[in-house]
């Protein structure tokens, strides 16, 4: 079978129904990737420096007419927390149906509250902060997104569900939504959720959110959880425009921030190996409704064409960042021959799930400084004390020839390599409570631009995802990542229970081509 026709089926139809979203009217968005300053002698006193930063850019971007600015999560006290400061640096924050502003309402809230409210309505700007929240009279305290409107009213209140290493603070048990006056309705989620279906999903069910605001202080761990990696395929995943504003300190694996708009394009992103701070502002298009996840999307290269801002800047010192690396013990891999130029490998892990790559490069490689490797998966992870359900379906890139070295990254990029076409599909059980995901990435820590990703249940009981691009080099990860819902909290490793019947590779492509013209 010719290697290239999976791959040249899925872009054609990809480009047949590819939803146009720009020359659309649009908002300007900001986010912040930031730095906190950490030297002033108390706790209180190191929150307000940073809230004199925060009205510094505040006041930037309204002189750039921007609707909406977002900043990072604990970007306010840093990352590390006493446990005996949270009286110090926490606030009240007004319930949001008694439209309270801080900065004409004072009483029960801090100064940095009533600040960034006052900023809000001077500016008139919608401003959304991450601050440890202490509910009134009592000791119990969150980890709280607040958003005022252009007036400092506050608009929402969103308290982070999903905690990590967070045993200060309890957990939020309510989504938040919240309609601007430009016409869209924001969801808010905050780091660790983007995991986890509620509220990463729950907070969909508003069938009006079209756009998600996401504050993080994100550890990159390799392959499959790249901070930028894992903002895209969220976004593209739920066909959703995203807004990411990540906590930045590279040495510690923190950093990453972007907008992303609902087919997986990059509109604007920023991860260096640097420790500073920085402000991407871009026009978002407004959408009328969330595109369907299960279409074939194109994500292109919006800097290029369509940025009215910033762009994307080539990245400083990156190899200054410090990435980690997930275990993968548990995942099925095949070597991929280099010294091909047409390269067709597939492989199953556990219970019904199976993954076929086709791949062409531009020459055969006799020697190169990565190996690459097609990486399957179907079971349960660690995190924490917990586990969450995972499927994968991947090229990633290994140091060597050992699968203990896929996910590590050298200082230097994979030498040589050039994949003409890339064409990855996934064939797994088709579960209601799961979702599959682009997941890719560069060598320089960004996820790529160009890739078309298509996703469709072709049964009640099989569903097929799909991801395919061309003309990359110094690709670390490249394919789908898949998060089971229902098999959170089932123990760890692979999952191999029941019984799977394997299609021979021909059907299987015969059967992704037939999904593709059927689309709509």
């Amino acid at each position: 079978m010719n290697s290239k026709i999976p791959y040249l089926i899925c872009f054609l139809y990809a480009n047949i129904f590819i939803l146009e979203i720009y020359g659309q009217n649009t908002y300007k968005a900001a986010v912040v990737e930031f730095t906190p300053k950490l030297t002033a002698d108390t706790p209180k006193n190191r929150v307000l420096e940073n809230v004199e930063d925060y009205l510094n850019y505040i006041e930037d971007a309204a002189d750039q007419h921007v609707d909406i600015i977002l900043f990072p999560e604990y970007g306010l006290t840093g990352a590390n927390i006493d446990p005996r400061d949270l009286s110090e640096v926490s606030t009240e924050v007004p319930n949001p149906d008694d439209s309270i502003s801080p900065c004409t309402n004072s009483a029960n809230y801090s100064k940095a509250l009533i600040d960034l409210s006052c900023a809000a309505a001077t500016n008139a700007m919608y401003v959304v902060i991450n601050i440890f929240e202490r509910v009134s009279k009592s000791n119990i305290f969150h980890n709280t997104n607040v958003i005022f409107n252009r007036g400092g009213t506050v608009v929402a209140r969103y308290r982070k569900m999903n905690l990590y290493n967070e045993s200060y603070v309890a957990p939020g048990n309510v989504t938040a939504t919240f309609k601007t006056d430009f016409g869209v309705t924001f969801g808010v989620i905050i780091c660790n959720d983007i995991l986890f279906g509620n509220s990463s999903l729950s907070v969909l069910r508003d069938e009006h959110v079209t756009d998600i605001l996401y504050s993080a202080a994100w550890a990159t761990l390799l392959p499959f959880f790249g901070g930028a990696s894992v903002q895209q395929g969220y976004a593209r995943a739920n066909g959703v425009n995203l807004l990411a504003s990540g906590y930045n300190n590279p040495t510690s694996s923190l950093g990453g921030s972007g907008i992303y708009l609902a087919n997986g394009t990059i509109a604007d992103i920023h991860v260096s190996g640097a420790k500073l701070s920085k402000m991407l502002i871009t026009d978002v298009p407004v959408l009328s409704q969330r595109l369907s996840p299960d279409t074939c999307q194109k994500a292109v290269n919006f800097t290029e064409e369509k940025s009215t801002h910033f762009g994307i800047e080539s990245m400083i010192d990156i190899n200054k960042f410090r990435t980690l690396k997930e275990d993968l013990s548990d995942y099925t891999f095949k070597t991929l021959n280099l010294n091909q130029t047409a390269i067709y490998e597939f492989a199953c892990s556990g219970e019904g799930s199976c993954c076929y790559i086709n791949v062409t490069l531009n020459k055969p490689i006799a020697n190169s400084n990565y190996v690459y490797k097609l990486a399957v998966f179907n079971g349960g992870k660690h995190v924490l004390k917990e586990s969450i359900g995972v499927r994968a379906c991947s090229l990633v890139a290994c140091l060597n020839e050992s699968s203990s070295s896929c996910g590590e990254r050298s200082n230097d990029p994979p030498n040589g390599v050039v994949f003409e076409t890339i064409f990855v599909k996934g064939n797994f059980k088709n579960i209601r409570n799961a979702q599959d995901s682009p997941t890719t990435l560069n060598h320089n820590l960004q996820p790529i631009h160009n890739f078309v990703f298509c996703r469709k249940a072709i049964n009640e009981s099989r569903v097929v995802a799909t991801i395919a691009t061309t003309n990359q080099t110094n690709l670390l990860t490249f394919g789908i990542f898949g998060r089971v819902f229902d098999n959170d909290n089932k123990g760890t490793g692979v999952f191999n229970s029941g019984s799977f019947h394997l299609t021979t590779p021909v059907i299987v492509f015969t059967i992704s081509i037939v999904i593709f013209l059927l689309q709509e």
